[in-house]
């Protein structure tokens, strides 16, 4: 076997999104203090083909998030959206 004869199949597309530096500390902060609502990361974690979300603010106000190759498509990355949008702007 060669290395030209490896074939190189991609699995998962992984995403950094950014949000506003305000929203995102103020999400951090409420998901510290209330375990009553689950949190982001357990609602995206949900949505089907999405992975590894991961958000603490180390990198600055990004959500990570891994999406399997066949759903990584405008409908998963519209739900996400709306789950994110939908976390920041909680009060």
């Amino acid at each position: 076997m060669k290395k030209d004869d490896l074939i190189f199949n991609m699995t998962e597309v992984s995403y950094a999104i950014e949000v506003p530096v305000k929203e995102f500390l103020s999400l951090e902060d409420r998901e510290n203090k209330d375990f009553s609502r689950p949190s982001l990361c357990e609602d995206l974690n949900k949505i089907e083909g999405v992975r590894e979300v991961n958000y603490n603010g180390h990198f600055g106000a990004f959500i990570f998030v891994k999406i399997e190759c066949e759903f990584d498509n405008k409908e998963t990355k519209n739900l996400i959206a709306v789950k994110i949008a939908r976390h920041l702007n909680r009060k």
